[in-house]
């Protein structure tokens, strides 16, 4: 039979077929989230601790000891941008990829119009900034040291204001909607909203809470915060009415874990939420469901396409991690007395098939044998055997 399986044990997709030596009868059972995989990315440039998503979820560029990485294919490859070495901390990017802005280490920050090749310092009124922002469209940047209201620029970088004096204290999080225009920020309890590059703002209706992080739609009806004890906070109707969830992970692996950061799609209807080395949990319905995902390593930072069919997770140690939303990224089928597996194309040329008699034993062996490329696909025909065999994807 075949199986699509995954939790915190496996933490990646595995699938299993067992097989008569003279054909093989098949069961598939759908798992249609926990199923899914978190690959790791390919490539010798794909380390990242620092890392951006333009919206369409296919350019990423990733930061690591003073080298910027760029991927065209939504993190599958990653090549490496020739230009200065930078002490790379806060990273940003237009959707272009070719406006981008660093705030390192030191609080200063940098900004590029030409991909990440040449690089100028912006001077500022701001005072050792904690994070950085930026619009899609390459216009607007945002900062803050957490104790001030936002230092704005509308024109990537040149010139820097403070429009309005007169906020409570600021969070260590903000979020750019759409093309700049809405901007929705963090103070330590309350969630303030601009649709004017930041010249005027507004409070929403939010629940008194410290928040940690937020992230809204692009038309700013649907808000997805949490807030320091790990609770998940959404809202659908312009703030009127909210509704929290949080999960309890004691006698779990992940009981020292906690939820730390949303992302939502431009619609608001796809999220994500992750936090240190717990699960990553994906809902499909504005948070009226959640299904939690499994992967092997501490993330710290994530990203959502705007269209919510691509996610990433950054781990400090390994690059960036994404998932594949739509459907299994491996499929075993029968054909005749052999085995068919297949997986993306894009996937085969950076990542390795293993198969193995048993999950128990570390006898996994690679699949050397060549695929048929078809419509993007690549198919792997293998004899079947008997007994169980269990298939999974891993780095090359």
């Amino acid at each position: 039979m075949c199986l699509t399986v995954a939790g915190m044990k496996c933490r990646m997709l595995i699938q299993f077929a067992g097989a008569a030596a003279l054909g093989c009868t098949f069961l598939s059972v759908s798992l249609p989230l926990e199923a899914q995989v978190w690959l790791p990315p390919g490539g010798t440039n794909a380390v990242a601790r620092y890392f951006t998503c333009s919206p369409d979820g296919q350019l990423l560029f990733g930061a690591a000891g003073g080298n910027l990485s760029r991927s065209t294919n939504g993190g599958i490859t990653w090549t490496e941008v020739s230009g200065p070495k930078l002490p790379w901390y806060w990273l940003v990017a237009s959707a272009d990829g070719q406006h981008l802005a660093n705030l390192d280490i030191n609080g200063s920050i940098m900004v590029s119009t030409n991909g990440g090749s040449d690089w100028n310092a912006c001077s500022g009124p701001f005072l050792n900034p904690h994070w950085l922002v930026g619009s899609p469209d390459g216009h607007t940047l945002l900062t803050s040291r957490g104790e001030v209201p936002p230092c704005i620029s509308t024109n990537w970088g040149e010139t820097w204001s403070y429009p309005v004096p007169e906020f409570d204290t600021f969070g260590d999080f903000a979020s750019i909607a759409t093309n700049g225009n809405k901007i929705v920020v963090t103070a330590y309890w309350n969630i303030y909203v601009s649709s004017d590059f930041g010249l005027t703002w507004s409070n929403i209706n939010a629940p008194k809470h410290h928040w940690w992080s937020v992230s809204c739609s692009a038309d700013t009806t649907k808000f997805l915060c949490v807030d320091y004890s790990g609770t998940v906070w959404t809202t659908s109707d312009s703030s009127s009415n909210w509704t929290s969830k949080s999960w309890d992970w004691s006698g779990t692996p992940y009981a020292n874990s906690q939820l730390t950061s949303g992302y939502m799609s431009d619609d608001g209807t796809k999220l994500m939420v992750l936090g240190g080395n717990g699960p990553i949990y994906f809902s499909d319905d504005a948070g009226t469901n959640w299904t939690p995902t499994y992967h092997p390593y501490g993330v710290m930072d994530g990203a959502v396409s705007a269209d919510g069919t691509r996610r990433y997770a950054c781990d400090f140690f390994h690059g960036v991690l994404y998932a594949l939303h739509a459907g299994s990224p491996l499929q075993v089928s029968p054909v005749g007395s052999n085995i068919l597996l297949s997986c993306q194309e894009s996937i085969s040329q950076v990542h390795g098939l293993q198969q193995s008699s048993s999950l128990l034993l570390a006898d996994w062996a690679t699949i050397t044998n060549m695929p048929v490329l078809t419509n993007g696909w690549a198919h792997y025909t293998l004899p079947a055997a008997n007994g169980m065999q269990f298939f999974r994807i891993t780095p090359q």
